[in-house]
């Protein structure tokens, strides 16, 4: 029984000990974290990075999601250095801790548009929609194909986002008519017009359009 009591006193020191260096390393991460987020504040964005990463560098059981705030802050701190590889890497370490952030999917797009590599950021958007269901990154897909006048691509896209039926099908069933009209389909866009304002007949954007379109 002696033996017992002494070896479980041993380890609760052990315990003890254990905690209260943690403890030490989640102030010092604490420590670190804020005053990255200082240089942060003053766009001071080489010395953030370099508290940042050491901050999440630390392991203490009581870190928590700060770990995850402080990898957002260190690839915005990238994105603003232009070091988008960099970025792009923490973006996927925060989608594959979360991959139902849908915002780490548009900040990764946002990312691979910045560094030139247009096809990638469209990717992100299309795996980030298949993966949580979010249809606003599928109206941003769409609306990339349009501005890149890839049209074929942007009303598949909005054919698929207007069938969905959730906040964005407005925007997906209007944004047909703006493809068709760019195509100098007229008559498909007439067409398309009609059907968004018989949904939407208070809508006066969507008045007005099928207005112009009637004249063509």
């Amino acid at each position: 029984m002696k033996y017992v009591r002494i070896i479980l006193l041993v380890l609760a020191l052990i315990l003890a000990g254990t905690c209260f260096f943690q403890w030490r390393q989640y102030r010092k991460q604490l420590d670190l974290r804020r005053q990255g987020l200082l240089y942060f504040s003053e766009e001071d964005y080489a010395k953030a990075i370099d508290y940042l990463e050491e901050a999440t560098g630390m392991h203490s059981v009581f870190s928590g999601d700060i770990v995850t705030d402080m990898k957002e802050y260190l690839a915005e701190s990238h994105m603003k250095l232009e070091e988008y590889e960099e970025a792009v890497d923490l973006y996927d370490d925060l989608i594959r801790e979360d991959p139902d952030a849908v915002r780490y999917y548009v900040l990764k797009s946002e990312c691979l548009t910045s560094s030139g590599d247009e096809e990638g950021a469209g990717e992100v958007l299309r795996r980030g929609y298949e993966k949580t269901g979010d249809s606003g990154l599928l109206l941003t897909l769409c609306e990339r194909y349009l501005s890149e006048k890839n049209y074929e691509e942007a009303l598949a896209c909005a054919e698929e986002g207007g069938k969905a039926g959730d906040e964005n099908a407005a925007d997906f069933l209007f944004t047909r008519v703006v493809i068709y009209e760019k195509q100098g389909d007229y008559q498909s866009a007439l067409k398309a017009c009609k059907e968004y304002t018989d949904l939407y007949p208070d809508d006066e954007k969507g008045q007005k359009e099928y207005t112009f379109l009637s004249t063509r």
